[in-house]
């Protein structure tokens, strides 16, 4: 998405603990199984490699606090 792209500026948009900085996926706030959509700007984030890894194997709680995943009853805002 467009409007993705542009609000990243090509960037890892977690900068976070082993971040390389680079945009390399699109990481999904509220999955698609949960009621999430891969087209909403608001629910994806471009993620490094890493970030990517870390998200889909070893959920943190600073993944939640920061509003990088949320739980299907919140919901995206």
């Amino acid at each position: 998405c467009a409007a993705v792209r542009a609000r990243s500026g090509g960037r890892c948009e977690i900068r976070h603990t082993g971040c390389t900085g680079r945009m390399d996926h699109t990481h999904e706030i509220l999955p698609r199984s949960a009621g999430g959509s891969i087209t909403d700007p608001a629910n994806v984030r471009k993620v490094c490699h890493p970030h990517n890894v870390m998200f889909a194997t070893d959920e943190q709680p600073w993944m939640y606090d920061l509003g990088f995943l949320v739980h299907s009853w919140e919901g995206v805002s």
